[in-house]
């Protein structure tokens, strides 16, 4: 478990999940959104590298308001 000012990050093997605190107001489908997946994602498969960064599964949920995805970071990199 990593926590950051704002949110707490859990893994395990190919699942992440980012806790975040408060809402979040993105659309799920943004460039910040896409940093919020890509960047714990890689983080997973470096921290295990049995699993690749492709992989993971990344589930933003904030305290208010519901879970976003399960997104894998291929899905922010088409732009």
């Amino acid at each position: 478990m990593q926590h950051l000012d704002g949110c707490t990050v859990t893994g395990t093997g190919t699942r992440v999940t980012v806790h975040l605190d408060g809402r979040y107001t993105e659309s799920g489908r943004d460039q910040g959104t896409g940093q919020l997946v890509c960047t714990p994602a890689r983080a997973q498969s470096v921290l295990d590298p049995k699993v690749r960064t492709d992989d993971v599964e990344v589930t933003p949920r904030p305290s208010d308001g519901p879970a976003l995805g399960p997104y894998r970071c291929a899905e922010f990199l088409n732009g």
